[in-house]
């Protein structure tokens, strides 16, 4: 098949997991002997092995830099929005010529936002061309509830986009559909997934010494469970408890989690270790005994617990996020309420012996690489692209007629935001 893959963002530039996941999807595509072109923004230089396959060419504005949305205007703030969420007419054309280039069978989407996605979608409409959309985070409901358009786009969008959807959790996938969207029948659930080649079996746990346990995320924040980790962390040495240890790696956007580290007496505890790279990060787990993640509820289901887990490093989730759904408690991972107690009573049942730490590493580590690597997760991306390609339309006119309309509604929707 010849698959033209549209992501905002793709290593080296990347926000998180869902842009990892692309890109390891990508190269597992590609080994399947398909044809593969991606079309990403130019935020990040072009890699050494990009050559003509990863065409940095989409503009994207600066919706991810907080300082920047911040410091400019009302007006200059919508107009990034709707280049973000509506239409960019320059990434039309640059979609269009693609397009004429490469003549993909199927497009394979990911995270749309900053693209001007809805015109992406329209696009391919006016095109034929099939697509399958993989959702690792709300964008479908976000991109429908852009402006003043939200109620009626919503009700509308499986009508005016239809396509396939492949979705990391049942969570993600009721979060998008709570917007009011009607994504039809053709959605499937594939969970995230590890890569690589599996190591020998871990054979050294923790047995009555330091328990050490790790988090890892792009940014230190309140979503991501940073605070609970640190309050768990006072609980826990109020508690008598000193034979464990937290090691927080992530960005730090200010000091105020550094602070609270020292307000609350656990500096000799928790130790925030800065950012890592990926492949520093997969090779840090194996060290490590849990992966604690306190995550929120709408993380979808994110990709470090699972590479943790392929480590032998037993992950400690929240019981109500994406990750949730596709292990068990007790069996290959450790589920907790969201709270700072929730987490200390796991840990505790750790640190006195009441869980068979040893055990859960050897089952989480035979289960990772048996049902989450992504030889499984790529058979069934290369399915569902294939049936979707059965399914392409005539084209309606010329990708460059498109670009007209595209200028078109640019200048409408900006005159319905000054209005509203």
């Amino acid at each position: 098949m010849k698959i033209l893959v549209i992501s905002n963002l793709y290593p080296p530039e990347f926000l998180g997991g869902y842009e990892l996941g692309c890109a390891q999807m990508v190269l597992a595509l590609r080994a399947a002997g398909h044809e593969v072109r991606v079309l990403t923004s130019l935020s990040a230089p072009a890699a050494d092995h990009d050559e003509h396959d990863v065409q940095r060419i989409l503009e994207l504005p600066p919706i991810y830099s907080r300082d920047r949305m911040h410091s400019a205007s009302a007006d200059v703030q919508q107009y990034f929005q709707l280049l973000a969420y509506a239409v960019n007419p320059a990434n039309v054309g640059a979609l269009g010529q693609a397009i004429i280039d490469f003549e993909p069978e199927v497009a394979y989407l990911w995270n749309l936002l900053g693209l001007g996605g809805l015109a992406v979608l329209a696009l391919l409409d006016h095109q034929g061309i099939p697509w399958v959309w993989h959702i690792m985070d709300i964008i479908p409901r976000q991109l429908a509830g852009f402006g003043t358009t939200g109620p009626e786009l919503s009700r509308e969008f499986g009508r005016q986009f239809p396509g396939r959807y492949v979705a990391c959790s049942a969570h993600v996938l009721g979060e998008v559909r709570a917007g009011g969207l009607d994504l039809g029948d053709d959605v499937y659930l594939i969970p995230n997934w590890i890569h690589g080649d599996p190591p020998a079996p871990r054979t050294e746990f923790f047995g009555g010494g330091e328990l050490r346990l790790l988090t890892a995320s792009g940014m230190l924040c309140e979503p991501k469970g940073t605070h609970i980790l640190i309050e768990m962390a006072s609980r826990l040495r109020d508690r008598g408890f000193a034979n464990f240890s937290i090691d927080i790696y992530g960005h730090e956007e200010d000091s105020r989690f550094r602070t609270m580290v020292f307000e609350h007496g656990v500096q000799d505890t928790v130790r925030l270790k800065g950012s890592r790279s990926h492949p520093e990060l997969l090779e840090l787990y194996s060290s490590y005994d849990v992966f604690a993640f306190p995550t929120w509820s709408r993380e979808p289901s994110a990709f470090a617990p699972l590479e943790a887990a392929a480590a032998g490093c037993v992950p400690l989730f929240s019981d109500g996020c994406g990750n949730a759904e596709w292990m068990i408690d007790g069996v290959d991972c450790l589920k907790a309420p969201r709270t700072a107690e929730g987490f200390a009573q796991r840990v505790e049942q750790l640190l006195v012996g009441e869980v068979d730490l040893p055990g859960l590493g050897r089952r989480a580590q035979a289960v990772a690489w048996r049902e989450f690597h992504i030889c499984r997760a790529a058979a069934k991306v290369e399915a569902i692209l294939a049936g979707a390609v059965g399914h392409g339309k005539a084209p309606r006119g010329h990708p460059g007629e498109f670009f007209a309309l595209a200028k078109f509604a640019e200048g409408l929707i900006q005159a319905l935001l000054q209005e509203a």
